[in-house]
């Protein structure tokens, strides 16, 4: 039986490795048998923090993430995990990074 509010569907349009990331998450929290608040309670963060991390809406910091890898009982050196993250930081960075020189031209 599902717990709490029904979670946001996570964005077709983000890029697919931030997609992969924020399902990477909310797999992992399903698979914990935990709910948002818990593994917020757990990770010392906010029930938003984790909600906006399995939406993709954000990209949890590496701290972070640690933290809720961690509470929900992934190893935080995961290598899939790892994998997961670091494309889905890249990405962001690389977006961030056209998004300036093209501002800034």
């Amino acid at each position: 039986m599902r717990r709490g509010r029904p979670q946001s569907d996570i964005n077709p349009g983000l890029h697919p490795a931030r997609r992969a990331l924020a399902q990477a998450v909310r797999d992992q929290r399903e698979e914990s048998g935990m709910t948002v608040r818990e593994v917020a309670d757990k990770a010392h963060c906010s029930p938003a923090a984790v909600a906006h991390a399995e939406s993709g809406r954000r990209i949890p910091g590496p701290r972070l993430f640690a933290s809720m890898m961690k509470a929900m009982g992934q190893a935080v050196t995961s290598p899939k995990m790892a994998r997961i993250y670091g494309a889905a930081v890249l990405a962001a960075a690389t977006v961030l990074d056209l998004y300036m020189r093209v501002m800034h031209r």
